[in-house]
């Protein structure tokens, strides 16, 4: 009997225990073998390396671009004599009123007199609920702002004009090469690495908060500038 047991738990053991508890080294070497792994490895390695010099060259293509609009916008400021800051967006709902009154606020006192105006067609929208309540919160009051169209006569009365990004600029050029000269890039004096601020049309509300922080970081400073302009 002892004999039996014996002889069965032996086999038990060496039936049970290599199959469902031990993986055969031949089992690996067939699932996993050796040069899988150094080619799976080697093309994550790759991937990496590709997207850190894609993200490294998107960065530097950004300085140098951020680098440029501060160039034009101190050449401008530089020639500048008080008058009045024409501030510009797309649509004059979102940024340009935002940046024109809170600019204005910053400037009181001075000889500088602050208005703003869109390249969209249409005019004499409001700005939507969400903007108006977060100008509140920097103390600008929105609620009777309707947009207005850039005209060439408020372009020439303009002794600066300030905008949001290339785009704007693209759509200034179309006027005059006369307006460029005046060019003043708002995010040229935030603490960004990009030369635009986006424009917050259809963004979430956190987006929105986003991009209004970095429009007054650039504001503040812009104003501060002026102020020695002024004096």
């Amino acid at each position: 009997m002892r004999k039996k047991l014996s002889g069965y738990s032996a086999i038990f053991r060496i039936n049970v225990t290599p199959q469902n508890i031990c993986m055969p080294r031949a089992y690996w070497s067939k699932t996993f073998p050796k040069s899988n792994f150094k080619s799976i490895f080697g093309l994550k390695i790759s991937k990496l390396l590709s997207r850190v010099k894609r993200s490294v060259s998107k960065r530097l293509s950004h300085l140098g671009y951020l680098a440029g609009a501060r160039e034009e916008s101190a050449r401008s400021l530089d020639r500048a004599v008080p008058g009045t800051i024409l501030v510009l967006c797309y649509g004059n709902i979102y940024r340009s009123p935002f940046a024109a009154n809170r600019l204005a606020a910053l400037l009181v006192n001075t000889q500088w007199a602050v208005k703003s105006a869109g390249f969209f067609h249409k005019e004499n929208r409001s700005c939507v609920n969400d903007m108006v309540e977060l100008a509140k919160s920097y103390d600008v009051n929105l609620e009777d702002h309707r947009s207005k169209k850039v005209s060439t006569a408020a372009l020439d009365e303009a002794e600066l004009i300030v905008i949001m990004d290339s785009a704007n600029r693209e759509l200034l050029a179309d006027f005059s090469d006369l307006a460029i000269g005046k060019v003043v890039w708002i995010a040229a004096y935030s603490n960004r690495i990009r030369a635009d601020i986006q424009d917050p049309y259809g963004l979430s509300s956190r987006k929105l908060n986003q991009i209004v922080c970095q429009l007054n970081d650039g504001i503040e400073t812009l104003a501060s500038r002026l102020k020695l302009t002024n004096s």
